[in-house]
């Protein structure tokens, strides 16, 4: 019979991987990360067999099933066999550890694919993985970037991370920048739940207790920050990057435009609420003209940082970015004496 392992044991081993047998669309919204999708039922026929269920047809819900996954049996018993050549373990889970990963784990086991089945799904795996959050987040002390929007503090994380610094990564973990036009160029935003999962790899390969990381607010589009880990920023060494306004033009428009003007229109509809209408209609016009970086400059002066103003932080430490490289040498000396402790 196969295996049933915690998820916290199958992280003893090495060389392993995971299964996601949720349909894609449960895939896309949450998984593990690193996990692949190989589905037992596909969006339309879960859905199907869900209906049949509540309806009191338990048989014939059984049957769709069967016969659903049956037709893409080769192609799956093709997909485990290769994993299993490949990995040392291969671990399946899907939403409880109920019937979809146990079914699918007994097949394979009857075709001597010994693959073992994560406890509890992922349902046990979410749990897991919030108490250990909530334990790491109390030990860590967080070193904070704040400044205007378009100082280059994302690229400065990025090249501290680089160097081997310790950093959590909060945007790229939301894929969301955080303002009017945090989603612009991004796709489709991660769910609350994704967002946690992503900052639990972050957070366990932490070892030391301080780590940089950006100042947000509370929400980051539709992500909020976990409490215990926003009072810690709160609380933590707070640092201001400052950089002229020229580089922060160059800088937006460079992240922001390309060939998106439809997004762009769109994202900047729900200021017409704070800023006169007509206003709006001229960023517009400029935009028919090509002219972005007057809308850039506009709104990091008359919106961006008014805003930022309002915040009346105090600083431990400031540093001017006009080039990140250059910048984060800076921080590093100032904050290298911080790591040896």
């Amino acid at each position: 019979m196969y295996e049933e392992i915690t998820y916290e044991e199958s992280l003893k081993k090495k060389n392993t991987i995971y299964i996601d047998v949720r349909t894609p669309k449960e895939y896309n919204d949450y998984t593990i990360p690193g996990s692949i999708n190989i589905p037992v039922l596909l969006n339309n026929e879960r859905e199907e067999i869900g209906t049949l269920y509540k309806n009191g047809e338990i048989d014939k819900a059984k049957q769709v099933g069967v016969n659903s996954i049956s037709k893409r049996l080769p192609q799956v018993f093709a997909q485990f066999l290769e994993l299993y050549n490949n990995y040392e373990d291969v671990y399946i889970f899907c939403s409880r550890g109920g019937y979809r990963s146990s079914a699918l784990a007994g097949l394979l086991f009857s075709m001597d694919i010994k693959v073992h089945k994560i406890h509890g799904g992922y349902k046990k795996y979410r749990k897991y993985i919030i108490n250990e959050n909530n334990k790491m987040m109390q030990n860590i002390i967080p070193i904070v970037l704040y400044g205007n929007t378009g100082t280059g503090k994302t690229e400065i994380l990025k090249e501290l991370k680089r160097r081997g610094y310790p950093v959590i990564d909060l945007e790229k973990n939301s894929n969301n920048r955080g303002s009017v036009l945090g989603a612009v160029g991004l796709g489709k935003p991660n769910t609350q739940k994704y967002f946690e999962s992503l900052l639990h790899e972050e957070l366990k390969n932490i070892n030391n207790k301080y780590v940089f990381i950006e100042g947000e607010s509370k929400r980051i589009g539709n992500i909020f920050i976990p409490d215990i880990l926003f009072d810690k920023m709160k609380n933590g060494i707070h640092v201001n990057i400052t950089s002229p306004l020229d580089n922060r033009v160059e800088l937006l428009y460079n992240e922001y435009v390309n060939n998106n003007d439809t997004e762009l229109r769109n994202a900047l509809e729900p200021l017409r609420r704070y800023m006169p209408s007509e206003k709006i209609d001229k960023y517009n016009m400029c935009f028919d003209n090509g002219d972005y970086k007057s809308v850039i400059k506009d709104l990091c002066i008359n919106y961006y940082d008014n805003n930022y103003k309002s915040k009346n932080r105090e600083f431990k430490y400031n540093f001017n970015n006009t080039d990140v490289s250059k910048c984060v040498d800076n921080i590093i000396y100032t904050f290298d004496k911080y790591f040896s402790e």
